[in-house]
Formats: structure tokens, sequence, C-alpha cells
């Protein structure tokens, strides 16, 4: 996992032309699975999705670097790398984010999940449909930052600075970890996080509202994509490792 978050930090600035092409063929069918997601609507069949491009080592392969100037600093910089590393998914979905942006919500994400006990690929996700990871970004009735958070919960969970990316995450992460021990299920946290658990209360389940039951099911598109993206990071790390 090290070695490929390493490897697609690098590949921004120095691999081949070649090796860039492949990155955004892989990345676009990527695209193009989540767009037929998006556009799945609640009681219709599962989309038929069109397989996944897999990543071709030797065309990601970077050039071989210099032993002082590149090859010791990239393995410093990323020791500290977590598993489940979202950076290379986060500037796909939204490629007008900054990469330092990208790896300081992956890293808030990921160092939150772990602590509330939540499955990060559900908080990569929410985030994405809240906001597509961007910290400005605010909606028309006043939701804030990454995680759209409410002025009244935002204070609730102590998030003074709504548009600061880690406190957003931080008292993101906390809400929907209250949401998930509260109601057992994924689907109903996020039911609750986009309608407020009252009205999940009042219904026994998803409330019957179109905006509601469309987010769950994209938040949950998503969440199944950041899984199969997952698995196929730690098969091509262990791939990697095993020929190294």
């Amino acid at each position: 996992m090290k070695f490929f978050i390493s490897l697609f930090l690098v590949s921004l600035s120095v691999v081949t032309a070649l090796a860039q092409d492949h990155v955004h063929e892989v990345y676009g069918r990527e695209n193009d699975r989540l767009e037929k997601l998006m556009n799945w609507s609640p009681g219709e069949s599962r989309p038929e999705l069109p397989p996944v491009i897999k990543f071709d080592r030797e065309k990601i392969k970077p050039p071989e670097p210099k032993p002082m100037a590149v090859k010791e600093p990239l393995r410093q910089r990323n020791s500290g790398l977590p598993q489940g590393h979202f950076t290379a998914w986060i500037v796909e979905y939204n490629r007008g984010i900054r990469l330092s942006q990208a790896d300081l919500i992956s890293r808030t994400i990921v160092e939150n999940a772990a602590k509330h006990g939540v499955d990060p690929n559900l908080v990569v996700a929410l985030v994405a449909a809240e906001s597509a990871f961007r910290a400005d970004a605010r909606s028309p009735v006043g939701a804030q930052g990454l995680g759209q958070l409410m002025p009244g919960t935002a204070a609730m969970l102590g998030v003074s600075q709504p548009y600061e990316p880690v406190q957003n995450l931080t008292g993101t992460v906390r809400y929907l970890s209250n949401q998930i021990r509260r109601f057992k299920s994924p689907a109903l946290a996020l039911a609750a996080y986009n309608a407020g658990p009252g009205a999940v209360q009042k219904y026994g389940g998803i409330p019957p509202y179109r905006e509601t039951q469309q987010y769950v099911s994209y938040v949950l598109g998503l969440y199944e994509e950041l899984k199969s993206f997952e698995r196929r990071q730690t098969v091509v790390s262990g791939k990697i490792r095993s020929n190294s």
C-alpha cells in the first residue's frame, strides 16, 4: 500500500506520458462505473457496470530515481501513511483539489474513523456526496464545509471552525459514528445524517423523501466502489512486494 501511494504521488510529476495516460484510463473507467451508479434510482435493478481496468505495473513504473534526491526522501515521506489511504481516489473524484489538501483529508478521515470505529470507506463516500471534498462548500440552507454540518450540529460537536478541514471532518466522523451506534445500520445512519435522526425514528427506516433515498443509494454506491478500489490497491501492493 505504501509503495502504491508513493507511486501515485510520483506519477503526477516524473513518470512518463504513457504512465499518466494509463492512470487516466484506469480512473476514467472508474468514473464511467460511478456515473452508472449515480444514475441508478431506488427500486431499479442494479446496473451492469463496465469491467474494471487493472493497473499494469510496467506502464505505471516510474523512471529509475536518483538515490540521494528521490528514493530516500520518498521512503521517509511515506513511512507514516496509514493503511486505506484515499488520496488518489479523492484527487480523481475532484480534479480541482490540490494534492496536499486531498492528502490532509485522507489522513484526517482515516485517523478519526479508526478512533470512532467507523469504516473510512463510508466516511470518504459521505464526504464525496456532501461536498465533493471542497472545504469551502456551503449549501443554500447553511450546511458548511466538507461534511456539510449545520451550524447547530457543528456547535453540538464542538466544531467552532466548520470550514477548517480537520475540525469539520472530526465532527463529521463523530456524528456519523453516533448515528451508526444508534440505528445499527450504515443505510439508516446515512438517512439520519441527511434527513435527521428524528425522521428515521418517525418512519422506522429510511424516510420516504426522494432526496434522502437518492442520497443513501448514491453514498452506498460510492461505498461499494471504494471497497473495491481498496481491495485492488491491496492486490497491487501485494504483487509489487512479492516481485521486489
